[in-house]
């Protein structure tokens, strides 16, 4: 954002705030000590690919070119630095993602 690179990784300290997947919508947040990035994604109708596993292409995710992203960049006091929509975005989940919330809930405990 104007020539400043936002880092949001383990290594910086971010943390994710938010993390909630459902059918038809991804939200997720994360923060850092000076910051938060504010993802969410409305899930459109897509296709079904065929995605790796260890030895073969037998794994099927939803990918879509038409789902609608919300993106909102704040400083901790409040100040918005960026916020924007983007229409016709790429999007797709893969992976276990039951598993991921799950250990990401008992984190959070």
């Amino acid at each position: 954002m104007d020539g400043r690179l936002y880092r949001f990784a383990t290594y910086t300290g971010a943390k994710i705030k938010l993390l909630d997947v459902t059918d038809t919508e991804i939200h997720w947040t994360m923060a850092d000590k000076k910051h938060e990035l504010e993802i969410h994604a409305t899930r459109s109708k897509g296709g079904l690919l065929h995605a790796p596993t260890t030895t073969e292409m037998t794994n099927r995710l939803l990918e879509s070119l038409t789902s609608t992203v919300n993106v909102c960049l704040t400083e901790n006091t409040g100040r918005i630095i960026f916020s924007g929509t983007g229409k016709h975005a790429g999007l797709e989940l893969g992976g276990d993602v039951p598993k991921l919330l799950q250990l990401w809930r008992s984190r959070m405990r």
